[in-house]
Order: C-alpha cells, then structure tokens, then sequence
C-alpha cells in the first residue's frame, strides 16, 4: 500500500483494488445474502474486502463495502500505524496509542465549515430515507435491516458538546426515516 494519506473512501477503495485486496461481487442480495458472504469471508486466512454492487432490488452503483479493516495491514493503513503490518506488529503498534491519541486530541479541534463533499447530498425532512440504500439484513435472528454493523459513531452531548465515540450497530427504523444506534456486543 501507498504511504500517501487516505483521503476518501474512493481512494481506499482504488488503493484497495490496486493491491489485490478487494473482491468484487455483483447480483447479492441485501437479505441475509450479503451478511452469509461477508461472514464467509471473514473466516478465510487473509478476507478480502467485498465491494457488493447491483445488490437485488437497488440500482448499479449503489454499493456497499465489507471487510475494509479485516486485516491488520488494512487496519494498521487506516490508522496511519503502517502499510504492511502483521498481526504481532499492528498490536504493538496500538500498545499505548488510545492514550496518546486522547492525549493529543485537543491538537486537532473541530473546525466547522459551510461546503465539504459529504455535504453534497443532504436530506431533510420527509425527503429522508435510509433505504434508498442497500442496506442488509445480515443475520436470520436480526430483527431487521441494519446500516451499520460494529461502525465507530461519533456523538456530542446537546447539553455539554463532550463528544463520544463508540462501537455500535445502527437498525433502520420507521421505514427507513430514523435508525436506532446499540452498542456492539463481541
């Protein structure tokens, strides 16, 4: 992998691919289909990340990537801990850095601004619907469709503005106009 920072998801996903590192797959289902091939992957020696495209009932384009940090070289690339890690040497890598990276978080505030690229596409409203999305239904005991599974969310407190952040599953609710968000368990 490239030295060069991570800049957006496109750019993950071409470096990715330009490694031999990510598999396409074409014509799943969002129906437990998805979840059963991302979990076989999962198990494999070194999973691939899985960019799913023409998922059942879902135009071309609009897709969903799996596996993106399954491996301790993709994991440690992401964290900026090193491009060709092992296991070994991306958890010595981490030993300490939670604390570093807290400690030195005051380094870099939040800077607000009126234009960025993820702005460019925004609902409100009634226009707000979550299922335009492929997203899955990744396990037969889910109770229902979940557009995030084991994400880092981040939230503030209306109240203090004390950010958090966390691992959680985010289920799609009241017809994909709201999700829930509950804490990750294993």
């Amino acid at each position: 992998m490239t030295s060069e920072p991570l800049l957006s998801l496109r750019t993950f996903v071409d470096d990715l691919r330009s490694h031999g590192e990510l598999r396409d797959v074409t014509g799943a289902h969002w129906d437990l289909e998805i979840g059963a091939i991302a979990e076989l992957s999962y198990r494999a020696p070194h999973p691939p990340a899985l960019l799913f495209d023409d998922v059942v009932d879902y135009p071309a384009g609009m897709r969903l990537l799996t596996g993106s940090t399954a491996t301790a070289r993709r994991l440690g690339r992401v964290l900026r801990l090193g491009d060709d890690l092992d296991d070994a040497e991306l958890t010595a890598a981490l030993r300490g850095k939670p604390g570093t990276w807290a400690a030195e978080a005051r380094r870099y505030p939040i800077t607000e601004v009126d234009r960025a690229p993820m702005l460019d596409n925004v609902a409100e409203g009634d226009d707000i619907d979550l299922l335009q999305f492929p997203v899955p239904r990744w396990h037969d005991r889910d109770g229902g469709r979940f557009i995030g599974t084991g994400c880092f969310v981040i939230t503030s407190d209306p109240e203090t503005g004390v950010h958090n952040g966390g691992c959680y599953r985010m289920q799609v609710q009241d017809e994909g106009r709201a999700a829930t968000i509950t804490k990750s368990e294993g």
